[in-house]
Formats: C-alpha cells, sequence, structure tokens
C-alpha cells in the first residue's frame, strides 16, 4: 500500500504536466486547463496536516518477552506454532500479544514465524547436501516440498533446488582444485 507522500507525488508527477485536449483546447487556453486542473489535484493530492505524522503506538513487548518469543519459536520451527501459544507464554492476551509484537518486530506473529523457517531452511541448504529438501522442509515446519518450494520461491525469488546448487557450485569454486594427503609413502 502507497504512503500518503508517495501517492501525492506520484500524482503530482502524472497529473500536473500538459495534457493536450485536442478540439477542447480550442475552447479554452491550454494555460487555463493546466491552471485549474492542477490547482485541484494538488488540493487533493495534499494529504491533510492530522495524517502526515501519525501517532506511533506505544504498546510494544519488553526485551525479555521478545527474547522469550524468539528462542520459543527457534525451538519450535519444525511443530505448528500459534499465536495464541506465544501469547500465552509472556502472559498477554492473544489480541494486546499480536498487536505488540508487529509494533516490536514489525511483522505479525506468523509472517515472522515464516521468515524464521525460511531462513533455517535456506542455511540447510547450503550446508547440509546429504539432506532430502522434503527432509528439510518437514524439518523447517513446512507440511511438504511443495509447501516449502512455493514459500521459498516467493521469498528468494529461486527454487529451494535452485538455491542448493548454487550454494554447492559457489562452494566448490572456493576449494583447491588439488588436495594432497599428507603422510607416509
Amino acid at each position: 500500500m502507497l504512503s500518503d507522500q508517495l501517492a501525492a507525488q506520484i500524482g503530482n508527477w502524472h497529473f500536473t504536466l500538459p495534457v493536450s485536449f485536442g478540439k477542447i483546447d480550442a475552447l479554452f487556453s491550454s494555460d487555463d486547463i493546466f491552471a485549474r486542473y492542477s490547482a485541484n489535484w494538488q488540493a487533493f493530492s495534499t494529504p491533510p496536516k492530522a495524517l502526515e505524522n501519525p501517532p506511533k503506538s506505544t504498546r510494544g513487548l519488553s526485551g525479555w518477552r521478545l527474547q522469550k518469543i524468539k528462542a520459543y519459536v527457534e525451538s519450535k520451527l519444525e511443530d505448528r506454532i500459534s499465536t495464541q501459544a506465544m501469547a500465552d507464554l509472556v502472559g498477554l492476551s492473544a489480541g494486546y500479544f499480536l498487536a505488540a509484537f508487529k509494533n516490536a518486530v514489525g511483522l505479525t506473529p506468523q509472517a515472522y514465524i515464516m521468515q524464521q523457517r525460511l531462513m533455517r531452511a535456506k542455511q540447510l541448504l547450503a550446508t547440509e547436501p546429504y539432506l532430502a529438501i522434503n527432509e528439510i522442509a518437514f524439518s523447517c515446519g513446512f507440511t511438504d516440498q511443495a509447501h516449502l518450494n512455493n514459500r521459498f520461491k516467493a521469498a528468494f525469488g529461486v527454487s529451494p533446488g535452485i538455491w542448493r546448487r548454487s550454494c554447492k557450485h559457489a562452494n566448490d569454486q572456493h576449494q583447491p582444485a588439488h588436495t594432497f594427503k599428507t603422510g607416509r609413502i
């Protein structure tokens, strides 16, 4: 969603330029039309003063609660994690916890969990070449390999298999071409 200021700037770029109206230009001078529509758009596109600096919410999670939630999520990624369970863990109602978590982290609890699952999958794909992708999916809390594939591709733009191959290729380039065994001959 565009912010009001960005929308106003985009509007100014597109609607304050003189536009040819063909035969209508004969009825009005182009300067008259430009001035009329430009002034109307300027008034419309300028956000009201009350919306320019909306008050920031003072609700948030204390540091210990946030650390407890992050540790809980990290330890339970392979399981189903509900917002209610996280709220209960820190002694808050689900509604208050949801708003406080989003204010503190910038993501909803479920979006944060998905982000952590994807980061763990990314790390496992890069460091565990012998784990099958479906095993990685299950160990990160995805329902199946297709679920991991869809979410991974949406987040990173490539499938987990392509990511793994690119990591392997990058690692191969950093390995010495010839390795020698040391020892007695």
